[in-house]
């Protein structure tokens, strides 16, 4: 039997205002659960149905909508321009007990919670977060059919059919005579489909834009973004991933941040590639070198401008080290002498310290010592020449990316510090690492991923 889905997904996101993440299942149904079409409703309810009627696994066969009709899986189009689409793959059991379990198949997304019956009304209350109670009207319910509707939208199902007992065996008197049985035939063998390939493409640190032009056939991509680390004691860069929606033949510009570079005694750093603060080393030594904050890391739709994700970059160390990038707010590493920069957030850079200067939009601050990180709003600077502190992180921004996942940096210190999303099956050794003392902080990287 055919498993079958109605659903629709919002993915998560983060806002300019702050990481939100909000998955709503806004059209549901394994039994029926609809939310959000047009029109009244439809059906005589069935005063006989009972709750014991709807105990048991159903599935959805068919659909009708202002007087459409279409068998699962597919899609009717209403008159207000929305539409329910009816997936596969797909189950609902409502259970004895009054909790009801559910997988929705164009996700993959399991579900579970409690329901109700009163009369004819079927409320079911999704324990998932940002999901309502959706209640629905039952028209016939029987042994093996379940007519629900909601909202204009009538919805037929089938109940799975109960494991067949087996008998236990009762020896019977061989006969005589046995005749010879007729030789069952064969079928033919179904060749299994070959499955797609998942195709990868990596951009490294090269000094300007690079681009990705979407192949035909695709309409979504996996994006890995790593923001650079900070030099000398620096913080580690962020990590994000997520789906995109993209249109085959569009172009994306990808530009990777450098890592933060480390300053020889009397000198400055320059200033990493996207953004990063540059660092100071008073002349003299004693001390370990000063770090610039390394450079955010970006994907673009070149069409329109479009920012899809940027990724803070950690802040360049000093004696202490940088704080390392992060999603809404960049981190800080003020814990010993309260003289490191400040990370920055969505809606401005981070504050400076003794000597440096803030952060702004995409660019870290200068640092008396640690330069800050960038990102989509920098770090501000770290330390004077009597202070040793490092540069804040940068913060980072996404567009609203399905299925995202985000980590932040680590604050630096004496050795290297890994990035974010280090564990990921896509990093690459060393990429947006926080630089020991002395030394240099990693580039970032991307990784985009489709089927071929």
């Amino acid at each position: 039997m055919e498993n079958n889905t109605l659903e629709s997904t919002q993915p998560k996101r983060l806002t300019r205002g702050g990481f939100l993440t909000a998955l709503v299942l806004s059209v549901t149904s394994a039994v029926g659960i609809l939310q959000g079409c047009s029109g009244g409703g439809g059906g005589t309810p069935d005063p006989g149905i009972t709750r014991e009627a709807l105990i048991g696994r159903w599935r959805a066969d068919s659909m009708s909508a202002e007087g459409k009709n279409q068998t699962c899986p597919g899609t009717i189009n209403l008159a207000d321009g929305s539409s329910v689409d009816c997936g596969n793959n797909g189950f609902m059991d409502l259970k004895a007990d009054n909790t009801y379990t559910g997988s929705f198949g164009i996700t993959n997304m399991a579900d579970a919670g409690t329901w109700t019956f009163s009369g004819t009304t079927l409320t079911l209350n999704s324990s998932t977060p940002g999901a309502a109670a959706f209640p629905m009207t039952v028209t016939t319910a029987n042994a093996t059919t379940l007519v629900v509707v909601s909202d204009g939208v009538t919805v037929n199902h089938t109940k799975a059919a109960a494991p067949t007992a087996v008998p236990t065996a009762v020896p019977t008197a061989v006969p005589t005579a046995v005749p010879t049985p007729t030789p069952t035939p064969v079928p033919t063998a179904v060749p299994t489909p070959t499955p797609r390939p998942t195709v990868k493409a990596a951009f490294s640190y090269t000094g300007g834009g690079q681009t990705f032009t979407v192949p035909a056939g695709v309409t979504t991509i996996k994006v890995k973004v790593w923001g650079a680390g900070g030099g000398s004691a620096g913080g580690s860069g962020a990590f994000a991933s997520g789906d995109v929606t993209v249109t085959p033949g569009e172009t994306l510009e990808i530009r990777v941040g450098q890592g933060g570079q480390s300053a020889a005694y009397g000198t400055t750093t320059p200033s990493a590639y996207l953004g990063g603060g540059t660092g100071h080393s008073p002349a003299g030594g004693g001390t370990p070198q000063s770090g610039g904050g390394g450079g955010y890391t970006s994907i673009s739709r070149t069409s329109n401008g479009t920012v899809v994700v940027v990724v803070g970059a950690g802040g360049g160390g000093s004696y202490y080290g940088g704080g390392g990038g992060g999603l809404a707010t960049g981190l800080n590493n003020r814990i010993y002498d309260g003289k490191g920069g400040f990370g920055g957030t969505q809606s401005a850079g981070g504050a400076k310290s003794d000597g440096g200067s803030p952060g702004a939009n995409y660019v870290g601050g200068t640092g008396g010592r640690g330069g800050g990180g960038a990102g989509f709003y920098g770090g501000g600077g770290g330390g004077s020449t009597g202070a040793f502190g490092g540069g804040g992180g940068g913060s980072s921004y996404t567009d609203p990316l399905a299925n995202f996942v985000g980590a932040t940096g680590e604050n630096g210190g004496d050795l290297t510090r890994p990035p974010g999303g280090a564990s990921d099956s896509d990093y690459g050794a060393g990429a947006g690492v926080g630089g020991a003392y002395d030394q240099p902080g990693g580039n970032g990287r991307v990784v985009i991923s489709y089927l071929g």
